[in-house]
């Protein structure tokens, strides 16, 4: 599976598209860069958003971090890792 995933993604940018991956905990190496990556850098952009929706107020934070070359060499065309973190609460009852 993780070579379909870079191939893949070498498709889109040769047809000139953009790409986003979403990165999950069965992807130990590149979780693990991401977030270093994610706590040694400085956001370059922070967002805050939050509901009320049946009953539950949720926040939503998002950063974007820059990604040097380096970091994710195997990982063309990568240049911003979002970090999306939910907070949330339900009433009691």
């Amino acid at each position: 599976m993780h070579y379909i995933a870079k191939k893949t993604v070498e498709l889109i940018i040769e047809g000139e598209n953009d790409y986003i991956i979403t990165i999950k905990r069965n992807q130990p190496n590149l979780l693990k860069v991401a977030t270093e990556l994610a706590e040694s850098s400085i956001a370059i952009d922070t967002n805050y958003h939050d509901e009320n929706l049946h009953g539950r107020k949720t926040t939503r934070q998002v950063k974007v971090y820059p990604i040097p070359f380096e970091s994710l060499p195997d990982w063309v065309g990568a240049k911003s890792l979002i970090e999306v973190n939910r907070y949330g609460t339900r009433p009691q009852g």
